[in-house]
């Protein structure tokens, strides 16, 4: 099969028209797919944005729920018959023979099972009876968490000596932050009540949450992809923050990473903890981009951030962008035949007409060609037809003379 010749691309008319032809369609579709795919990336961070927060949303509710749902247990358990004959009967114990004495000892065999079943039924990992003046009565934990007084030496000033001192004082159940303590390889919550005799604290019961029922909770990355992540961070001091939750690919480094509140490397999460709501754009702990929602969990003081990589959350808009530019490389063909077509109706007329009066500057007056078309290519065509034809008569008419 002979190819068409492409002698006409060698002149400046026909380069020119396909050239041009080229530049307005490619530019046009260009800015039409960079618009298109601009507004699809802002819609769909919007809407990843509002689908984070409601992930985070929902988190916050569930833990202010099993919050709520625990503070209640206690408050049941601290009037519970049980629980205060336990008190009276430790309290006695230690008062009258000491800790090792086989009274206590007594105490603990016939009361101990009971707590412990109260600790197993409302899912907590630790239970312990403290007086009003702070001496541990009964701890259930082995080793003992509880210093011989639970409101001073190495406790003195924690979270959970505060947490006992609300509890006895507002005569109501009171939670605590989370903190590490001495022995514990982990963060540990609790949760105090007063357990009271006619009106007469005579003790607070205390039990420590089990943080891996919490964990349930804050690491369900249900509807967050391959690369979701939540972290829950908590004030250190009044200049840091630490993450307190393990992470997704990372266990080991819950209550490892901290930062400071001002200008640290997580401002999601200084501001979460400042109990500022929102989402947009960040970088991660291992410095990629994500796009993050923030909030603020009341119950145990704690910042939450939820987040997914800006890759794994754009990939429809880059999969939609690498279609857009395959597309455009496949148009450039279609686009080049179409023009050459174009110039062809041009300058095939124009190249004819050229001939035509080649011939005529030569002396040749017979020069014969069709017009095909009607367009204003047509119009210098039947022009030139015109011009030969006078020319041809008035050659004539000049040899009739002279002969």
């Amino acid at each position: 099969m002979k190819l068409p010749r492409l002698d006409f691309l060698r002149r400046s008319i026909g380069a020119k028209i396909i050239f041009w032809f080229l530049a307005i369609n490619i530019v046009s579709c260009g800015l039409l797919a960079w618009r298109t795919y601009d507004i699809s990336r802002e819609s769909l961070e919007q809407a990843i944005q509002t689908s984070l927060q409601v992930v985070a949303k929902k988190k916050v509710e569930q833990l202010e729920t099993l919050t709520l749902e625990k503070i209640r247990s206690v408050e049941s358990l601290m009037h519970s018959a049980s629980i205060g004959e336990a008190t009276r009967e430790f309290s006695e114990a230690i008062r009258t023979s000491g800790r090792d004495s086989e009274s206590y000892r007594q105490a603990v065999a016939k009361h101990g099972p009971v707590l412990k079943r109260f600790s197993d039924t409302f899912n907590y990992v630790n239970c312990a009876i403290v007086s009003p003046e702070g001496f541990t009565l009964f701890e259930q934990s082995d080793p003992a968490l509880f210093n011989p007084n639970s409101l001073g030496g190495p406790l003195k000033g924690t979270e959970l000596s505060d947490t006992i001192n609300r509890a006895r004082t507002l005569l109501q159940a009171e939670i605590s932050a989370f903190q590490i303590y001495p022995g514990l390889k982990e963060p540990a919550a609790f949760i105090a009540g007063p357990v009271l005799e006619n009106g007469v604290v005579i003790g607070v019961v205390v039990f420590q949450l089990d943080n891996q029922e919490l964990y349930s909770l804050i690491n369900d990355y249900t509807g967050l992809g391959e690369t979701g992540e939540v972290l829950v961070a908590a004030r250190l001091d009044q200049g840091q923050m630490v993450v307190v939750n393990p992470l997704r690919h990372d266990a080991s480094k819950a209550f490892s990473i901290r930062a400071p509140l001002d200008g640290g490397a997580f401002p999601a999460l200084a501001r979460a903890l400042a109990g500022v709501h929102g989402s947009g754009l960040f970088d991660d702990l291992d410095n990629r981009p994500v796009v993050a929602s923030w909030t603020y969990v009341p119950s145990f003081r704690w910042g939450m951030v939820v987040q997914q990589s800006t890759k794994e959350a754009f990939a429809l808009t880059s999969a939609q962008k690498e279609a857009t530019l395959w597309l455009l490389f496949f148009m450039i063909p279609p686009i080049i035949a179409l023009a050459m077509g174009v110039a062809r109706t041009i300058t095939k007329p124009i190249k004819t007409a050229v001939g035509v009066a080649e011939k005529v500057a030569a002396g040749d007056l017979d020069a014969n060609f069709e017009i095909g078309s009607r367009d204003e290519t047509g119009l210098l065509l039947t022009a030139i037809r015109s011009m030969t034809v006078e020319l041809r008569g008035l050659y004539d008419s000049m040899e009739d003379k002279i002969r």
